[in-house]
């Protein structure tokens, strides 16, 4: 079969993972990577399809974890540009992936040079959900040596003298989950910032507690960078090999009805983000907190193997 063609098979959704095709994708990758560098573009060039769940359109996802698996360098520029989208759109094109894997694949792809994962932090038209994960990305990328931890510190400390507005529900959202990280990375250089928010409710306590953070400089700099390390050990696992697309749970028969029930309900839903209601999580009292996610489960869930 012609490449092009196994890349048609993957156009949309039938509930099977395309084990066989993606395989032979894998045996091809020189002549593969520039096709799906050239796909995801087409998703920018239609967006609205894409978003559109009663295409099925699926094959922008595996060109989305084909190329992270790979590492390509050469598609972190289309990648930050489709999650740089304004609104809930970086969702209804790519699902929970935002929350899961983004940071991964930012920092796989990114080669080392964070301009671009920083200019998706700093965007605030963007979605809240993938600027956050831009801001894990950062800290990854702390483990990963491209980037200090004076450097990092200095660098969070200047996106947390800009306030946010407690009107702006996302701008809160964001603030806090980049709070969350900046206690994870060892917080030391911008307590009195952190001390300052909760003091004047910038910083709310059901993410994260003041404790927290007096635990994070208890804890050392070099604990809090190996339970990082731990962290990006894990998501980086989840990453390596696009076949453990199979496991997720679309993909298995006694998830179709669900997936499709999700698909449904964001036929035509490319709304405000400001309109969507975001739950807070339940406070928590450990060092380590999880990145604030609304997105529903029911299409990225992977099945343990």
């Amino acid at each position: 079969m012609q490449t092009t063609e196994l890349i048609a098979s993957l156009k949309t959704y039938d509930g099977k993972y395309k084990q066989t095709e993606i395989t032979e994708l894998l045996n091809r990758q020189e002549e593969v990577i520039p096709l799906f560098i050239n796909l995801l573009d087409q998703v920018l060039e239609n967006v609205d399809g894409y978003a559109d769940a009663k295409n099925n359109y699926w094959d922008h996802i595996y060109a989305f974890y084909f190329l992270g698996a790979l590492s390509v360098e050469k598609a972190h520029d289309v990648i930050v540009e489709i999650f740089s989208l304004p609104n809930q759109l970086p969702e209804l094109l790519f699902g929970d992936t935002v929350t899961e894997d983004l940071s991964t694949m930012l920092l796989r792809t990114c080669g080392s040079d964070l301009s671009k994962i920083k200019s998706l932090v700093e965007n605030k038209n963007g979605y809240v959900y993938c600027r956050s994960a831009a801001v894990n990305a950062l800290a990854y990328a702390m483990v990963e040596g491209y980037i200090t931890h004076d450097e990092l510190v200095s660098y969070f400390r200047d996106l947390l003298l800009d306030k946010p507005d407690m009107s702006d529900e996302n701008g809160v959202i964001f603030y806090n989950s980049m709070v969350c990280t900046v206690c994870d990375i060892y917080p030391e250089g911008v307590m009195d910032l952190i001390k300052d928010g909760f003091d004047k409710g910038y910083i709310d306590g059901s993410y994260i507690g003041y404790n927290s953070f007096l635990e994070a400089l208890d804890v050392g700099e070099e604990e809090a960078l190996e339970k990082l390390k731990e962290s990006l050990i894990t998501r980086q696992h989840h990453c390596d090999d696009i076949h453990d697309l199979q496991y997720w749970s679309c993909f298995n028969e006694s998830s179709i009805d669900d997936e499709l029930d999700f698909l449904s309900e964001h036929i035509n839903a490319s709304l405000p983000a400001t309109s969507v209601i975001h739950k807070k999580p339940v406070k928590q009292t450990k060092s380590k907190k999880k990145q604030v996610k609304t997105s529903k489960k029911a299409n990225r869930k992977k099945k343990k193997k």
